[in-house]
């Protein structure tokens, strides 16, 4: 949860704490292409993600 709080409160600064220009960026960021590699939804993949490995 850290390492998230942590996101949140970068992009905040990013957008020089403006709701509507943080929620702006996400919407762009929201746009860009998926990057390649595996998305883990829910926990039980996440299990099984890190067994793999």
């Amino acid at each position: 949860m850290e390492e998230l709080w942590a996101v949140k409160d970068k992009l905040a600064k990013e957008a020089g704490y403006d709701a509507d220009r943080f929620f702006e960026n996400l919407r762009q960021f929201a746009e860009e292409p998926p990057s390649p590699g595996r998305v883990i939804h829910i926990a039980d993949e996440l299990r099984q993600f890190v067994a793999e490995e």
